[in-house]
């Protein structure tokens, strides 16, 4: 298995639990005859013997596994799969060795050497030397900081302080990430160095004064600039001649761990590293089944690689120690497998007369980033499109208490039936889920829309190390996996099951994954991406709803900067993941067909990744063209005379008597209980990034398209600010209903039954336990005829219109008014205790005030529609729109006539400020336009709100910020078409609103939220 990635991981992707081997029943009950097992147990112990030298990528030793291969597919019937052969050759880059011209000035060849990771190339820099060279700010350990590299030569000690101070930091007892002489490198690289020396320290060097020797084992990028270690003793002359002893810095530094650089030594130092690529050949070795009837041109691809690690290196888990890794569960088993799954398909499909093809075929070089299976794909022997699964035996030597992985299984919605219908037969408990990427040779295939499994029975002590042998396999559990195998894949020859390709959400948390420090990105580099010498580190997927793809990054992009540093290779990736916080919202620059791009990605957390997005983050149906969402109304007032009339249907009682009257006397400008919701760390995780940018929109930052589908507005923040209600018309036609979404993961749900036309939702302050909301299911579920628009453009506001409240999920509704008339758009007190709303009762349509215990008072009383009303953050005001007449007015009798007939036909509206008692009513803009979608900054003293006045036309609405006392607006939104019903969070570090922004046809309406900027 391949090591690049943390195998611990892919079992608890899995849940998987591996407990110990205990005994079972016999082999026959378990579906597998004793010969069988006896066959699994001969190819084991000849893969994992000594002489085959650990199968490592240019040995004897794997050259005789591929003829044992071979052999096996002939044996069982098989035909070669490339044309006349069996074998499919190709080239991989194993490591790197000097050539001439390796020249470091005044020092001998025996006192230095590259690095195996270095770039080739001459230096000649000053020497600056940053101690350990890290530069880690959670534990204010900064070496790096102020520190001028441009230009310099970068001398930096390998390891990390307090390497024995179990009271230390950087733990003391292993080492930290700080410690990797890549991640050193890139570093020293970021700040300009133009070479890294190494040397290591007298406390770890001991006296030695050894040099590591060059070694390479792998397609390792190289990092960009020359890297070299020298020994201890030159180090230490180079620095007494600085006036630094070493030995005395490093004990001092252990002593109170306080960074002593020092960027100017005076000493100049020239050089050239010079070093070549070694390459080896090996080989796939594959064989088909050849297919009958209609059936025989598509294909089955069962696989397992055969290569190992050899004589161990840096894939083993001890780097340091040299011995024979034979692999003997890693793959000796799943090759084991592969070649008896063969010998049964032919079998098994014998006297079928219509199947499909299965090619059963052996990589190699898995182990250096699934170059084999890498290959196999971009020059398969069939065409790729014509393969309709994948099955992947990787590690099945270890099946303890019948119990296995079958990793990939959400690849398609048929693998987890078909793998428990086949198990179930063999006694096997298969643990069936995640999506088709992982550290194994399915993920080549998975990445150009194959379906795949991966059968695994778990990791163990064993893994990458001397110790993987013969005699600790399960033989009668790896027999049992390959009948499985072998039955699971004659079941999908035969057309019995099709598995359907499935794009998966991100996968669930890597929890207890020792390398699952920093953020995470959710990217699949391509398998060449390991070997890139320079240029970025190119992609061949992103993880459904990760941080990636909701950034917009696509397979094929090529990342180059993440956070500001250059990403070269996948080596820089991984540090500048790590050097990023989970909830960062980060520049990620790709290119993409030649195009440098800068996409904004909000970083999730290893130890906690969110599932997929819902499904109102999918993008719309072509050709959907739902009618656009309208602004609503405003304009003319007098103060009213306030009468309390009782509603007709109470709503719940005293819910907030924990609460501070809402009176006005006294109340602060902000309430405290905004100081800090959702706060200035809240992440959105939700939507996607929103890449287009417009001229002039500076208070918006971070913005991202929150849906995809139908029409969208009226989106109102919950009051800790990290939810949001919204109605929503999915489909062209559709009737709205009520959502809510989690600002957080983008989980959406449903709330209010979709039935009826239901609006204006908001949340009950300052609990939020409960919803309150306006719908027309008291005249039936059916959507209400939409409006006679003969008449004009008007809107209807139906008699059948009334509120509800219920609990988050929409269950435990109850009726707050019972009026044949139109009662809707009710907004919360945010202290709690009351809530505004509109209604045409009496005849007219205005503004009232319901409070717990069911009382109403009316709060206007002058013609025209007074409705959107908000309440300030102490409660104190109110701000709404209007349109309003006076007694003679032509106009007023077409409003009365269209009202008669529950229609409103908007025309001029003005924004209208008053206490919440109903008095001191005054007007805030007087532009003769549509002002619409008012709403107070948390501070109460501006008022955001949607206009079309001074647009250049009556259909383009934008978004502007007006003092409350009125003047000159300022404008905020600049995009063609519609910007509406803006509202911010509760502490005003957000603003969510509705718009087009995102509709080449300037019609659908989307939501989006940015983070404001003063």
């Amino acid at each position: 298995m391949h090591s690049r990635v943390n195998l611990i991981a892919v079992i608890l992707l899995a849940n998987v639990t591996f407990a110990a081997a205990g005994a079972g029943d016999s082999p026959a009950a378990r579906g597998v005859p004793q010969s069988q097992i006896d066959t699994f147990k001969r190819y084991v112990e000849y893969l994992a013997d000594d002489e085959r030298e650990g199968r490592g990528l240019g040995t004897k030793g794997i050259g005789q596994a591929a003829e044992m291969i071979e052999t096996r597919l002939k044996d069982a019937g098989l035909a070669p799969a490339f044309g006349t052969s069996f074998r499919q050759p190709f080239r991989v880059k194993t490591g790197v060795e000097s050539e001439a011209g390796n020249v470091l000035e005044g020092i001998d060849a025996e006192s230095w050497t590259a690095l195996g990771f270095s770039s080739s190339g001459r230096f000649s820099g000053e020497i600056a030397f940053v101690g350990y060279g890290i530069d880690a700010e959670p534990i204010g350990y900064r070496e790096l900081e102020g520190v001028d590299l441009k230009g310099k030569v970068a001398l930096i000690l390998r390891y990390e302080p307090q390497e024995r101070d179990d009271a230390s930091p950087f733990d003391g007892k292993r080492p930290s990430r700080w410690s990797a002489i890549r991640y050193k490198v890139l570093q020293a690289r970021e700040r300009g160095a133009v070479a890294v020396i190494f040397a290591t320290g007298p406390l770890q060097d001991e006296g030695k004064d050894k040099l590591p020797a060059l070694r390479n084992d792998g397609p390792e990028s190289p990092a960009g600039l020359p890297v070299i270690q020298v020994r201890t003793s030159v180090a230490e002359k180079w620095l007494a001649s600085a006036g630094i002893d070493l030995k005395a810095w490093q004990l001092s530094v252990d002593r109170d761990l306080r960074p002593r650089s020092q960027a100017k030594t005076g000493l100049i130092l020239s050089g050239n590293v010079a070093l070549k690529n070694t390459w080896v050949d090996t080989e796939n070795v594959a064989g088909i089944v050849r297919g009958k009837g209609k059936l025989a041109k598509e294909y089955v691809v069962i696989g397992a690689h055969y290569d190992h690690l050899g004589m161990g290196g840096d894939r083993s888990v001890k780097p340091n120690e040299t011995g024979i890794h034979n692999g003997a569960d890693d793959n000796a088993s799943g090759t084991a497998a592969a070649l008896i799954a063969a010998d049964r398909l032919q079998q098994l499909l014998e006297k079928s007369k219509n199947h499909r093809s299965v090619i059963v075929a052996l990589f190699s070089a898995e182990e250096v980033g699934l170059a084999g299976s890498g290959h196999f794909v971009e020059s398969s022997p069939v065409p790729a499109s014509s393969i309709v699964a994948m099955i992947n035996l990787d590690m099945v030597g270890n099946l303890t208490n019948d119990e296995l992985a079958a990793l990939g299984a959400d690849s398609a919605p048929e693998w987890k039936p078909a793998v428990e219908a086949a198990a179930k037969e063999l006694n096997l408990k298969p643990s069936a889920g995640g999506d088709g990427y992982g550290p194994s040779d399915q993920t080549s295939f998975y990445a150009v829309g194959i379906p795949v499994i991966h059968f695994f029975t778990g990791t163990h002590d064993r893994y990458h190390s001397p110790a993987d042998d013969s005699a600790a396999i399960n033989f009668e559990g790896g027999a049992r996996v390959a009948e499985l195998t072998a039955r699971l894949g004659a079941t999908i020859a035969g057309g019995d099951v099709t598995p359907r390709y499935a794009k998966v959400g991100v996968a669930p948390a890597m929890q207890g994954d020792s390398r699952g420090y920093g953020a995470y990105l959710g990217t699949v580099p391509d398998n060449k991406a390991m070997g890139a010498a320079s240029g970025g580190v190119l992609l061949s997927d992103v993880r459904k709803g990760g941080p990636a793809d909701l950034a917009g990054i696509r397979g094929g992009d090529t990342i180059v900067k993440i956070a500001g540093t250059t990403i070269a290779n996948l080596y820089d990736m991984t540090y500048a993941l790590q050097d990023s916080k989970p909830g960062e919202t980060v520049d990620v620059v790709v290119v993409r067909e030649g195009k440098e791009l800068t996409l904004r990605a909000t970083l999730g957390e290893r130890a906690a990744r969110g599932g997929a997005p819902p499904p109102q983050a999918a993008k719309p149906a072509p050709g959907a063209s739902p009618p656009p969402i309208t602004a609503q109304p405003s304009p003319d007032h007098a103060p009213p005379a306030p009468t309390a009339t009782p509603s007709r249907s109470a709503p719940p009682v005293a819910r907030h008597a924990g609460m501070p009257p809402a009176s006005m006397s006294g109340a602060p400008a902000v309430l405290d209980f905004y100081a800090n919701r959702p706060g200035e760390n809240f992440v959105v995780g939700a939507g996607k990034p929103f890449e287009k940018q417009f001229e002039g929109e500076t208070h918006l930052k971070d913005i991202r398209q929150l849906t995809f589908v139908g029409e969208n507005a009226e989106a109102y923040f919950s009051p800790d600010g990290k939810s949001l209600i919204w109605q929503s018309t999915p489909d062209a036609g559709g009737c709205d209903q009520q959502y809510i979404m989690d600002l957080g993961s983008g989980a959406t749900k449903l709330v209010s039954g979709g039935k009826g036309r239901t609006t204006c939702g908001y949340y009950d302050w300052p609990e939020a336990d409960r919803l309150i909301w306006a719908s027309t299911i008291s005249g039936g579920d059916a959507c209400p005829t939409r409006p006679d628009r003969s008449r004009g453009y008007v809107w209807p506001v139906f008699g059948t219109f009334e509120l509800y409240t219920s609990d988050l999920d929409g269950s435990n509704v109850q009726r707050l008014t019972n009026n044949d008339a139109y009662d809707a758009e009710a907004t919360w007190c945010h202290r709690g205790g009351k809530f505004v709303f509109t209604s045409d009762r009496h005849g007219d349509l205005d503004l009232y005030e319901m409070d717990e215990a069911g009382n109403v008072r009316q709060l206007t009383n002058t013609p025209g529609y007074d409705g959107g009303a908000f309440y300030s953050a102490d409660c104190r005001e109110i701000v709404w729109r209007a349109w309003h007449y006076t007694e003679g007015d032509s106009e007023l009798a077409d409003y009365r006539a269209l009202l008669k007939d529950h229609l409103v036909r908007p025309s001029k509206m003005e924004l209208w400020v008053m206490n919440a008692d109903g008095t001191n009513q005054r007007q805030v803009t007087e532009t003769g336009a549509a002002n619409f979608g008012p709403y107070f900054h948390a501070d109460g003293k501006r008022i955001i709100y949607s206009s079309n006045h001074n647009t250049g036309s009556n259909r383009e609405f934008e978004l502007y910020m007006i003092d409350k006392n009125g003047g000159e607006p300022e404008r905020i939104t600049t995009a063609p078409g519609f910007d509406g019903f803006p509202m911010f969070s509760p502490d005003g570090r957000w603003i969510v609103w509705g718009s087009n922004r995102a509709s080449e046809r300037g019609f659908d309406t989307n939501l989006f939220i940015a983070r404001w900027i003063e």
